[in-house]
C-alpha cells in the first residue's frame, strides 16, 4: 500500500510539473523574466558552473546504490521501506501542491532553453507525456533537448538526496564507520550546493525542501519515540494531519531492536 502512496506522489507531481511546462512556460518562456537570486552576487555567468548538475545526479545514483544495499543487509527492510515510501509520498503531494499554486519563471539559466511543448495540452496527451518523464526519475531533465520548466519553488532534486541520505546514515548497522557516514552527509551537502551552483534552481526552491524535508522527518522519528514510550496522546505532535496515517502504517510493525532508527546522525 505503501508503494501505491509513493508512486502516485511522484505521478501527481510529475503530471503538475508537466502541465505548467506544456501550458504555460513551453510555449510562452520568453513572456517571463528569471527573478533575481543570491547566487547573482557572486557572479555574472548566466549558464551556471558546467557540469555541476551532472554531479548532482550522479551523486543521486550513489545514494540511491547506498539505499540499495543497505536494503539488502538489513534484517528490517520491511520496516524502512514502509516508512521511506510514505516520506516519499508525502514529500512530492506537498512538492505538486507547491508548485501548482505558487508558479515561479525559469532560472536565468533556462530563459528561452525550455523544451518546446511536446503535446497539444490534453488531458490524455499529458498523462502519457508524464509517464515516460517518470520513467527516467526526473534524470537528464536538462538535457536533449528536454528542459522541464515548471518545478520551481521546490526542488524534488534536493528532496530526495536528503530522504536517501539520512536513511541511509539513520537505519545502517552501527559497525558501518562513522567516517562513511560524515562523507555522506559532506556529500549530500555538496550536490545540493551544486543544483545552486549550476542556475537549476532558485535557492528559495533548495531552502523550502530542506526545511520541509529535515522537519517531517524528524516529526516521525519523534513519533516513533514517543509512541515507544506510549505517550502519543499527550504530546502536540499527534496534531500533525497525518498522524492518523501514521498510526495505521505502524500498527503491525513487529517491536524489536530494529524497530528505532539507530540514531539520528
Amino acid at each position: 500500500m505503501m508503494m501505491i502512496w509513493a508512486i502516485s506522489g511522484v505521478y501527481v507531481n510529475a503530471f503538475v510539473e508537466i502541465y505548467l511546462h506544456e501550458t504555460v512556460f513551453g510555449p510562452n518562456q520568453l513572456e517571463y523574466e528569471p527573478l533575481w537570486d543570491i547566487y547573482e552576487l557572486f557572479g555574472e555567468e548566466r549558464n551556471g558552473i558546467d557540469g555541476l548538475f551532472s554531479f548532482t545526479e550522479r551523486a543521486m545514483l550513489f545514494f540511491l546504490i547506498c539505499y540499495i544495499f543497505l536494503l539488502a543487509l538489513s534484517p528490517n527492510r520491511q520496516v524502512i521501506i514502509r516508512r521511506f515510501c510514505f516520506l516519499g509520498g508525502l514529500i512530492y503531494f506537498y512538492r505538486a501542491l507547491f508548485i501548482s499554486v505558487t508558479t515561479l519563471p525559469p532560472t536565468r539559466k533556462l530563459v528561452g532553453e525550455c523544451s518546446r511543448p511536446q503535446t497539444s495540452g490534453t488531458i490524455g496527451e499529458l498523462l502519457i507525456r508524464t509517464f515516460f518523464f517518470v520513467l527516467t526519475g526526473g534524470f537528464k531533465m536538462n538535457q536533449d533537448g528536454n528542459n522541464i520548466c515548471g518545478g520551481y519553488l521546490f526542488s524534488g532534486h534536493t528532496s530526495i538526496i536528503i530522504l536517501f541520505s539520512r536513511f541511509v546514515c539513520n537505519y545502517s548497522s552501527k559497525k558501518l564507520p562513522r567516517s562513511f557516514k560524515y562523507g555522506l552527509k559532506v556529500l549530500e551537502v555538496l550536490s545540493i550546493v551544486c543544483i545552486i551552483l549550476a542556475h537549476e534552481h532558485y535557492t528559495i526552491d533548495i531552502i523550502t525542501a530542506w526545511f520541509l524535508m529535515t522537519r517531517e522527518m524528524w516529526i516521525y522519528t519523534s513519533l516513533l519515540q514517543t509512541q515507544d514510550e506510549n505517550l502519543n496522546e499527550n504530546i502536540a505532535l499527534t496534531n500533525v494531519w497525518w498522524s492518523s496515517f501514521f498510526e495505521w502504517i505502524e500498527e503491525d510493525l513487529p517491536r524489536d531492536e530494529f524497530y528505532l532508527p539507530k540514531e539520528n546522525f
